[in-house]
């Protein structure tokens, strides 16, 4: 074990364990933003910066790790003004205004607009210098060296000079100036709204009214929210076999299923043998696909956990899935494909096809 102090507070923890792990224990609460205790930290939002004793600068609490003997203060002034400078640059417009802080942050930042190539950057007060790429070539040539890890606190890289008014969507046009045209428009436009933040939008107060009930709620997260699953997984295997049952491609669904592949619902349609059956169950016995705001979709309960394979069902209940898989060669490479998909009973109350 590992025995430090913070503000004061004795406490020990275990071999690898971070300031932030050593915080919670004392008892001390320390601010973040980009921080998820599932996910591994990288220091982006630069929020839990703590002073620790004989080291020249802050430290980022949930990437730095304790040592024996270490005196942590972790809300002395200079760090509470950091992190209110810090959140302004941080947060934006309906953010902004939903934590509180929409005073406090301008709605225009002008210190780093631009079309030009190259890299721009500035200094924010308390909080350290910033950086934009303004092109791949850009970025290539910061990347040559390592100083940038240690002069910037934070990087933007965009992949088009000029960010998404270069980007490969926009009208191909061989005036030289019109990066700069377009970017003036779109200032012009911004600056005359009459909603210049999201939930001021009518249209979106209206969606919520009228349909998605409320940020986050099932509904909305059934929608609007997406899920990541690891290639050649079992997660990604499910999440593509129950998007194929939400819009009712059959076809679709048999083609990531094996041959023999058999399907357990746990509801009254009981078990479905075979792939070409699984189809034909898909195209003929379930209700029609809706569209519009009446179309809803499983979720994966879980955006990111790689393992889970626990979803919500589109009347926002919760089924768990176990899943056997084969894999056989498809044109000389290998495929993975569903060999069993059962429902299991102790977490799927009520969760039939739809």
């Amino acid at each position: 074990m590992i025995k430090l102090t913070v503000n004061g507070i004795p406490v020990e923890v275990s071999e690898g364990a971070t300031y932030l792990d050593a915080a919670n224990k004392a008892g001390v609460h320390i601010p973040t933003l980009c921080y998820h205790p599932r996910f591994h930290s990288h220091a982006v939002c630069r929020m839990c910066l703590v002073h620790v004793a004989g080291l020249p600068r802050p430290q980022a609490a949930c990437i730095g790790k304790a040592n024996e003997g270490d005196l942590v203060d972790t809300g002395g002034a200079d760090l509470r003004q950091f992190r209110a400078i810090d959140a302004q640059w941080l947060l934006a417009r309906s953010a902004a205004h939903f934590l509180g802080a929409a005073d406090a942050l301008a709605l225009e930042w002008h210190a780093l607009r631009g079309v030009s190539a190259g890299v721009k950057e500035t200094d924010i007060p308390g909080v350290g210098k910033v950086a934009v790429c303004n092109g791949i070539a850009a970025a290539q040539r910061m990347l040559a060296t390592e100083t940038w890890r240690k002069q910037y606190v934070a990087i933007e890289v965009m992949a088009c000079v000029g960010g998404c008014l270069g980007g490969g969507g926009e009208p191909k046009s061989m005036d030289p100036l019109v990066l700069e045209k377009r970017m003036r428009a779109v200032y012009q436009i911004d600056s005359g709204a009459l909603h210049r933040r999201s939930h001021e939008n009518p249209a979106i107060q209206s969606l919520y009214q009228g349909q998605l009930q409320e940020p986050n709620s099932w509904r909305a997260r059934a929608l609007l929210h997406t899920s990541y699953a690891a290639r050649n997984s079992k997660r990604l295997l499910l999440m593509r076999f129950l998007d194929c049952i939400d819009r009712r491609h059959g076809e679709q669904a048999a083609a990531l299923c094996h041959p023999d592949a058999s399907w357990s619902t746990a509801s009254a349609f009981g078990d479905i043998q075979g792939a070409m059956n699984i189809r034909s169950f898909i195209d003929t016995r379930l209700p029609p696909r809706r569209y519009g705001p009446e179309y809803a979709r499983h979720r994966m309960v879980s955006a990111a956990d790689g393992a889970a394979l626990t979803v919500l069902t589109p009347l926002g209940e919760t089924c768990g899935f176990s899943m056997e898989v084969a894999i056989v060669d498809r044109g000389g490479e290998s495929t993975m494909l569903i060999k069993r998909l059962t429902r299991l009973p102790s977490q799927a109350v009520g969760c039939a096809p739809h």
